[in-house]
């Protein structure tokens, strides 16, 4: 049986789109990939940038939409959901990208005791939203992965506030992975 390839999320403190991408970027999807996702749906007035990075000694790619013209629509779900099944996105990533969408609005719903179709999100639902999850998925499955799994930050846990020194400012405790 062939190994199931997953992403493993470990944020330090949660994960922004724009930081998703540039990781996949740096797992080795080319960029061309990542923009020929939001490039298939039915929006403009964005510009999607990806650039290498520095922060604190450490390298990365930085990825954002830039965003241009008017001030974003207030949507619903259904909205979203009809800018992703008008794209020439495959079926299987406008699925994934839907479940994405669903899952904050479900939350929403129930926080404030309304129904699903009511619930209206300002800037989450804004474009740069709309090439944040279409470009991760789209991303996810050029790699091949199957399943994501957000890791518990087991260090952080047994020793908050911990930080280690380095030749650079103070860093929170490293992932496994850089200490293999």
């Amino acid at each position: 049986m062939a190994p199931t390839p997953f992403a493993l999320l470990d944020p330090i403190a949660g994960v922004s789109g724009d930081m998703l991408l540039g990781a996949l970027i740096d797992a080795g999807v080319p960029p061309a990939v990542l923009a020929s996702g939001p490039a298939m749906l039915p929006i403009s007035g964005y510009r999607l940038e990806a650039l290498a990075t520095w922060q604190y000694g450490l390298r990365g790619t930085a990825c954002r939409a830039h965003l241009a013209g008017p001030p974003q629509p207030h949507r619903r779900l259904v909205d979203i959901v009809a800018i992703l099944r008008d794209s020439a996105l495959p079926t299987a990533i406008q699925d994934q990208a839907v479940a994405v969408f669903q899952t904050p609005v479900v939350a929403e719903a129930q926080v404030h005791g309304t129904t699903v179709s009511t619930v209206q999100f300002h800037e989450v639902w804004a474009v740069d939203a709309l090439v944040d999850v279409v470009g991760t998925v789209l991303c996810l499955a050029w790699l091949g992965v199957t399943a994501c799994y957000l890791g518990p930050d087991v260090d952080r846990v047994l020793y908050p506030g911990a930080q280690w020194r380095a030749a650079t400012p103070r860093h929170p405790p490293p992932g496994k992975s850089p200490l293999a």
